[in-house]
């Protein structure tokens, strides 16, 4: 925080300079977080793309069960194992494949495209807010 020295009459050259400096960190402090909302909706827009392509996919399910019984002093031990393997085909070939991936190479486009203009925003700001402060 800066210690602003109050406004009296007279020379208040240095209050006049330290106001406006406060004014220029409150705003880079704003365009950044605009940013940072704009970019938080990546992820979503993203999955959504991925699951729209419905790409292949393989999935696994192993199930074990051990049971134990004992009857006059002899211990019997049963294990049964299930295994269920599932597999998603996607048509990798068609039309609507190849629409959906265009849309997801797009989204990525588009979001790099914002992270790029956000950075060389921020970037341009915090220049004008250092040659400020050096130049007074």
């Amino acid at each position: 925080h800066l210690h602003i020295p109050k406004m009296e009459d007279g020379n208040n050259f240095g209050v006049t300079v330290q106001l406006a400096l406060l004014k220029q960190i409150a705003d880079l402090q704003e365009a950044i977080g605009k940013n940072t909302e704009t970019l938080s909706g990546y992820a979503g827009s993203r999955a959504d793309a991925l699951d729209k392509l419905k790409l292949p996919s393989a999935s696994t399910t192993t199930t074990k069960s051990t049971s134990s019984t004992t009857t006059d002093d002899k211990t019997e031990k049963k294990t049964s194992e299930s295994k269920e393997e599932k597999l998603v085909d996607g048509n990798p070939t068609s039309i609507a494949h190849a629409a959906r991936l265009s849309a997801l190479v797009s989204v990525d486009g588009l979001y790099y495209s914002k992270a790029l203009r956000a950075a060389q925003s921020t970037l341009g700001m915090y220049v004008a807010v250092l040659d400020f402060f050096d130049k007074n």
